[in-house]
């Protein structure tokens, strides 16, 4: 072989290596190669107790925080969250709709009428399923 042909050859070999690798899916920070975000077809169900009692939403007061593709908190700070889910007055959950599968960081707040307080909690999941409905809890301190 001649010097031309294996540099060809050579070139031919890392287009073809670099090809394989901008392919792969992106993985997570856990890992996973599944693509957390909007737009797909599970529910994650979130209930939250405190003190061992599960909290009921009120108006206008209850919200879960979704950071996609993270398993820390970025803050509780609402702004660096991706997306926010309200619950519905008087439901002991809150539904988060149309997350594709993958990790997300879950932040909760929560208010109390009795005690005139927020509270708030946090969880990590991460989840393959593609459809379906999948329930969380959150413990609020």
């Amino acid at each position: 072989m001649n010097k031309l042909s294996i540099c060809a050859a050579a070139l031919l070999c890392s287009a073809a290596l670099f090809s394989s690798f901008s392919s792969c899916k992106k993985s997570d920070d856990n890992g996973l190669s599944c693509p957390a975000g909007d737009g797909g077809n599970t529910q994650v169900v979130v209930f939250a107790t405190r003190g061992g009692d599960t909290i009921l939403n009120t108006a206008g007061n209850d919200t879960v925080y979704v950071k996609y593709g993270a398993s820390q908190s970025p803050g509780t700070d609402p702004a660096l969250y991706d997306k926010a889910f309200a619950g519905e007055q008087g439901e002991n959950h809150i539904h988060l709709t149309r997350l594709k599968c993958g990790t997300y960081f879950l932040y909760r707040v929560s208010w109390d009428p009795l005690s005139q307080q927020r509270y708030s909690g946090t969880v990590a999941i991460s989840f393959t399923k593609t459809s379906g409905e999948i329930d969380t809890l959150i413990t609020l301190q």
